[in-house]
């Protein structure tokens, strides 16, 4: 499995990989503080139109880790996604990433 470690301070732009490869993303956020020790997390993945909110995240103190399921790496383009970490009072928001998916090359 591919790891992608994603800092959420600096990252604004990341490759995750080829259309079509068998070999799953597992894409590792570095949580910001105002992210951290929240009640709950979800992650808002952006693809062409389609918005994808997910909740069966893992959280492990300072990191988020989500595996990206291949129906959000089937085109070539950019997914937009979005950390989000809350609890009754207050969601903070990460700011918006961009994963890369590339089309296979032609030989």
């Amino acid at each position: 499995m591919r790891e992608v470690i994603i800092d959420l301070w600096r990252s604004s732009r990341f490759n995750m990989g080829y259309v079509g490869e068998n070999e799953a993303t597992k894409l590792i956020f570095q949580l910001t503080p105002d992210l951290q020790g929240a009640d709950f997390y979800s992650i808002d993945f952006l693809v062409g139109d389609t918005l994808k909110s997910v909740s069966d995240i893992k959280v492990d103190d300072e990191f988020l880790s989500y595996i990206v399921p291949s129906i959000l790496t089937k085109k070539d383009g950019e997914i937009a996604i979005q950390v989000l970490a809350g609890n009754d009072k207050f969601i903070a928001k990460s700011p918006i990433v961009y994963g890369k998916i590339f089309a296979p090359k032609d030989k």
